[in-house]
């Protein structure tokens, strides 16, 4: 696997000097500039292999989905890339074009006919599903229900099949396709199920699109960049060989990939890739760190871009008394926010929530909704609710902060509940008029917060790492697509 590494560390750099006879465009993400590069010939290429020249394509693809507030000329991008590649017939579902809502999905298809060595013809169509700032579709994030796969990645993957089939119908295209699916984050794991399942129906010959249509397994090309967990396939099967198809580029920091938990039985489809990091490359100190800064800072002009940082953790030891009860090292060499992630996500699913039946039992209407006030698609709370996005900002502004923490960290629940809830009524932006109505919110988070105090009870030094600010910027910098078009 480390070849892999390597190599995607150095894709830009490499598609910069030596991309042949690869056309070289200009796209946009949301309002920042990049390039990328595209030929018909990648698409020649056995879809159940690895392809470096695919994955720069595809990371194009899926963060030129990202949306703005901008809605109707929100698909500008995503249809100025296929077009400049040479799609044409660009249609876009009419969630693309309006604010999102808490059930919905972006998606954008085209297509072109391309030609093999063989004088074969084909019909190549893109799968660009919308993968960010797509507000509040995030409710959609935490709806992972009682069984079965996560049920708001689940939703998605069908409505995007059903958009497909519905595009190939009334465009009446016919004969041999080539599909090739990409997306980030959301998007990622919606793709992932999405060609999970239409690997299975060609594996099964069931029918696919139409039955003038024909789709094999190796014309299937698919692309997810930061995929959380959504299916709940045996591990054997989804990283069985049916779904090699499968590329899942992933930063081993970053803590989205992590869920919906694996401990609940979750799972991703085909074959995880990871970025090299201090983890996963035992030369990243030594040489690769600067080659991929250099590439991370490349992505966009100077200045856009924070610094690196996400490998600049701060480990705080649990103390002698913690330390020995729990069995938690008192220092540690290499501080890693992979292995925080895992340890905070693993903790809280096991120690403080239980189990997947607890959670949407107890705690998942509480945080759908949280998402859904946030972004003015809560009924109670209207569409002018204020809501301060920079929560690491606001929190820092507390002088009582160590305090709640303190409580977090030593099972003082009910303590920690009543002095969290003015920060909380801080974040959402309360007023005295919308006190009841917030408190109302609180109430319903309560579960949630419970097990986060239960599950930092016993692993204090997670909670002491979750403890520092800088650390909370480094966490979420660690999704950022950033770090995953360097790699």
């Amino acid at each position: 696997m480390r070849k892999h590494f390597l190599g995607l560390l150095l894709l830009p750099l490499l598609c910069l000097t030596s991309c042949g006879n690869s056309q070289e465009v200009t796209f946009y993400c949301t309002t920042s500039e990049f390039e990328t590069y595209y030929d018909d010939s990648y698409f020649l290429q056995d879809a159940r292999e690895y392809h470096q020249d695919i994955a720069l394509a595809s990371h194009a693809m899926a963060i030129a989905t990202f949306a703005s507030k901008d809605y109707i000329n929100a698909s500008n991008n995503i249809r100025n890339l296929l077009k400049d590649e040479g799609f044409t017939d660009i249609s876009c579902n009419v969630t693309m074009y309006e604010k999102p809502n808490v059930n919905t999905i972006g998606y954008t298809f085209g297509r072109k006919t391309i030609v093999d060595e063989n004088n074969e013809t084909y019909t190549l169509i893109p799968i660009a599903i919308r993968g960010g700032n797509y507000e509040a579709e995030w409710s959609s994030n935490v709806r992972i229900g009682y069984e079965e796969d996560a049920h708001g990645f689940s939703y998605a993957a069908k409505a995007v099949f059903e958009g497909l089939q519905e595009y190939v119908s009334s465009h009446f295209i016919v004969g041999r396709l080539k599909l090739w699916i990409a997306g980030y984050s959301r998007a990622a794991i919606t793709s992932n199920i999405l060609g999970g399942r239409i690997l299975e129906k060609i594996d099964n010959n069931t029918l696919i699109l139409s039955t003038q249509t024909d789709v094999t397994l190796d014309n299937v090309f698919v692309y997810c960049f930061e995929p959380p967990l959504g299916t709940v396939k045996d591990p054997e099967v989804a990283h069985s060989a049916l779904y090699n198809n499968i590329n899942n580029l992933l930063n081993y920091n970053d803590p989205v990939p992590l869920v919906a938990p694996i401990a609940w039985g979750f799972n991703r489809y085909g074959v995880d890739r990871y970025y090299p990091d201090r983890l996963t490359d035992i030369n990243f100190d030594k040489s690769s760190r600067e080659k991929f800064v250099t590439l991370y800072h490349f992505m966009g002009k100077k200045g856009e871009v924070a610094e690196y940082t996400v490998d600049d953790w701060e480990y705080f030891a649990p103390g002698e008394f913690y330390g020995s009860v729990f069995h938690l090292p008192l220092s540690v060499a290499n501080p890693s926010i992979g292995r925080f992630a895992r340890d905070f996500i693993n903790g809280l699913a096991v120690t403080g929530i239980g189990s997947r039946e607890k959670y949407a039992s107890t705690i998942q209407q509480g945080l759908e909704r949280i998402f859904a006030v946030a972004f003015g698609r809560d009924q109670e709370f209207g569409s002018n609710f204020g809501f301060s996005f920079d929560i690491i900002g606001t929190i820092s502004q507390y002088q009582y902060l160590k305090l709640i923490l303190n409580e977090l960290i030593n099972g003082q629940e009910e303590e920690f509940m009543r002095d969290f809830e003015p920060l909380f009524h801080k974040i959402l932006g309360g007023t005295v008029e919308k006190y009841f109505a917030v408190r109302g919110l609180y109430q319903e988070l309560a579960p949630m917060l419970g097990a986060l105090c239960k599950s930092f009870t016993y692993r204090r030094d997670v909670a002491l790492q979750f403890s520092s600010l800088n650390n909370l910027s480094r966490l979420v910098q660690c999704h950022y697509p950033n770090l995953s078009y360097a790699c």
